[in-house]
């Protein structure tokens, strides 16, 4: 399962500071920027996948996602853009689309993002444990 996590709290010099300080950043891993960008960390470097934040590292023109290092992060950018795409929500909140759509999106309150797209009527991070039911905000 790649990793995601919300930093839309975090100015973008905080944001790119904490991926640099903070070890749950590594490889691969995907985060959400107050723009509404979408990066990758790319070994040791936050990487832009969709969106525009200064400050904030951009493929060269001569290089792909499929190719560089030889498709390694293709699956981290699959889910930065389901993640572009989705409506985020604000932290220990759900939103179901609608009483016949079994389309939920949930934020926990530990930061990270688990978005679920099944008939999961409870959807849980698999990083804290939270779920719609028994987040107390």
């Amino acid at each position: 399962m790649i990793q995601n996590y919300d930093l839309t709290h975090l100015d973008l010099r905080d944001a790119f500071d904490v991926t640099q300080t903070d070890p749950k950043f590594g490889d691969g891993v995907v985060m959400v920027l107050q723009t509404g960008a979408v990066a990758v960390m790319v070994g040791a470097w936050p990487v832009l996948v969709t969106g525009q934040a200064d400050g904030f590292h951009q493929l060269q023109k001569w290089q792909s996602w499929d190719t560089l290092e030889n498709g390694k992060y293709v699956e981290s950018v699959r889910e930065a853009h389901l993640l572009a795409a989705a409506d985020l929500l604000d932290e220990g909140t759900m939103d179901v689309d609608g009483p016949d759509n079994d389309h939920y999106s949930w934020s926990c309150p530990c930061g990270c993002l688990n978005y679920e797209d099944n008939d999961a009527e409870n959807p849980t991070c698999e990083q804290c444990g939270s779920t719609p039911d028994n987040y107390k905000g």
